[in-house]
């Protein structure tokens, strides 16, 4: 049977094992083997049965191996999943409990409990939609993006590559969010997000981070 292989093993690591846990394809199609951290000791004092079983950067690939991205940090994310992809780590899109509706195009990412994805939604590579996020219809959720829990996402939305939309932030339809842009939590973003951003607030601003002294 195959084995599954989460990687990353902070808050959003143990969180999907917890969903994996919950999964009608454990047991089934796959058990869980372990987590890819580069801290070996991240899990020591949680007790967990579960354990780090190698560093995502130097572990190679064995027959039966399934993988997972749980990484919120996306340039983390992207710098971590590389090595893996290119030595053919096979990643699933893994989505416990998620609605997913007509002629949606998943690609392999990770979907959180009871996120909805509305009809005609495409998700790309190693992306993760967080628990009890909505995706409207049309919209384009491109690699590597994190969208954090309770997100709503409008119809015919792009998530640029890497983008991260924090908790609770509500982007309107037709919005675009530039690659490697960021939403703040809660934000509203009614325009466009240019790449490589910050925007905060209500409506969403941009925001530029002031250096100390």
């Amino acid at each position: 049977m195959a084995k599954l292989i989460i990687i990353g093993a902070g808050g959003l690591g143990r969180d999907t094992e917890t969903y994996a846990r919950t999964d009608v394809a454990l047991g089934r199609e796959w058990t869980l083997k372990g987590f890819l951290d580069t801290r070996p000791d991240i899990l020591d004092r949680y007790g967990m049965e579960l354990k780090v079983i190698g560093d995502p950067r130097t572990y190679v690939p064995e027959p039966g191996d399934l993988f997972v991205a749980a990484i919120g940090d996306t340039k983390l994310r992207k710098t971590l999943v590389e090595p893996l992809a290119a030595k053919g780590a096979y990643f699933i899109a893994f989505r416990p409990n998620a609605l997913i509706g007509a002629r949606c195009r998943l690609g392999r990412s990770a979907y959180g409990f009871h996120c909805t994805l509305s009809s005609d939604v495409t998700v790309g590579n190693y992306a993760y939609i967080g628990a009890e996020s909505l995706i409207g219809h049309d919209s384009i959720v491109c690699d590597y993006a994190h969208i954090g829990m309770r997100c709503f996402v409008g119809g015919r939305v792009k998530v640029g590559e890497g983008a991260t939309i924090h908790p609770m932030a509500a982007i309107a339809a037709d919005a675009q969010i530039g690659e490697w842009a960021t939403v703040g939590v809660g934000a509203v973003v009614f325009g466009n997000v240019p790449a490589h951003t910050t925007v905060i607030g209500n409506p969403a601003r941009q925001f530029k981070f002031k250096p100390e002294g």
